[in-house]
């Protein structure tokens, strides 16, 4: 299989939680600590840390330290563009269900 579509693959994998999701739309406008991505989605800091290692480690989000911080954001403005298209991807598909759910009943 071409290298470049099986890492496309491994991105696409990395996308495919809900929490990933969330903690990137919450970095999609720009960047926020630690502390702030764990109160706005709720998350433990254990938690966060787990999604962010897989989210660095496939060089979706990049993060720097600044005293006891680390802040977050995303690498490339690219990635929110590509979040957005699929939600509306995924809305657009809904739609199309509740649609074809409203003819049959």
């Amino acid at each position: 299989m071409n290298e470049i579509i099986q890492f496309q693959a491994q991105i696409m994998k990395t996308f495919a939680h809900p929490v990933r999701l969330q903690i990137i739309k919450s970095i999609c406008k720009s960047e926020h600590s630690a502390s702030e991505i764990i109160r706005k989605i709720k998350l433990s800091k254990s938690n966060l840390s787990q999604h962010m290692k897989m989210l660095t480690g496939m060089g979706i989000v990049s993060s720097r330290k600044d005293g006891v911080y680390i802040y977050y954001k995303l690498s490339n403005n690219k990635i929110s563009k590509a979040c957005e298209l699929m939600q509306d991807i995924a809305l657009d598909a809904l739609k199309k269900k509740l649609k074809l759910l409203n003819k049959v009943k």
